[in-house]
């Protein structure tokens, strides 16, 4: 049997199968009615592209198929994974990034420029001692808390770039392997879009918080809640 590349009802069908969820058995059944509905208005002759007009766009004709679908479990958990695997992979990959180019600014313009603290912070002599164990070559403690904190963040980034790497590597075996399942259709279209903003809101709320909670508790003892907190913040 041949099949002609160039066949409107051959690419409605493929369209139709990527918008198709439910057990293989469902998505088959649906394909051949399908197609036995459109190849008979062919051979009543109906041209194609009217066919497909009558039948119906093939986002929706899948969406009211997938109505009457009960998605196997293992289907949904596999597509579960695959979704939160690319959402890791990218997030991770995004942050290693962030890490080669914080090294390449700390090797241009140096630690400060990465990780240099406020003028208003300062350290105590005990956290100073430790900053000169994590970096004795540095002139003094400022000096010292850059190189150590921008040491922190290049490390950290990099290895989570990494880490992001091999998640892709295991998305692209995973995806190897349930070759047999569709690559979405079983969760909600706007699921992973949704979980991928919130995901990305979080560090930023978690910064926020941090700040105001080093001005909490930078105000003296007994002061009111709106009153201004000191000039400088303690580490």
């Amino acid at each position: 049997m041949t099949y002609d590349d160039d066949d409107p009802i051959e690419a409605y069908l493929d369209e139709l199968l990527v918008h198709l969820r439910g057990s293989p058995r469902h998505v088959r059944r649906v394909l051949t009615e399908t197609e036995a509905h459109l190849r008979d208005a062919l051979e009543a002759g109906v041209g194609a592209p009217e066919a497909l007009a009558r039948f119906g766009d093939a986002h929706t004709v899948a969406a009211a198929a997938n109505r009457q679908a009960n998605v196997p479990l293992p289907i949904l958990v596999r597509q579960l994974l695959l979704a939160a695997a690319v959402l890791a992979a990218v997030g991770l990959g995004a942050i290693g990034v962030s890490g080669f180019m914080s090294a390449g600014m700390d090797a241009a313009f140096g630690p400060r420029f990465v990780a240099g603290d406020l003028p208003d912070i300062t350290y105590t002599p005990a956290r100073c001692s430790e900053f000169r164990v994590l970096a004795p070559h540095a002139a003094n403690c400022a000096a010292a808390a850059a190189r150590h904190h921008a040491d922190e963040v290049e490390t950290f980034r990099i290895t989570a770039g990494a880490v992001g790497i091999a998640i892709f590597g295991a998305w692209l075996a995973l995806r190897r392997r349930w070759r047999a399942t569709p690559a979405t259709g079983a969760l909600p279209k706007s699921l992973v879009p949704a979980v991928s903003a919130a995901v990305s809101v979080l560090p930023r709320s978690r910064s926020a918080l941090r700040r105001c909670s080093r001005l909490d508790g930078d105000r003296p003892p007994g002061s009111a809640s709106g009153s201004a907190p000191r000039s400088s913040l303690q580490c």
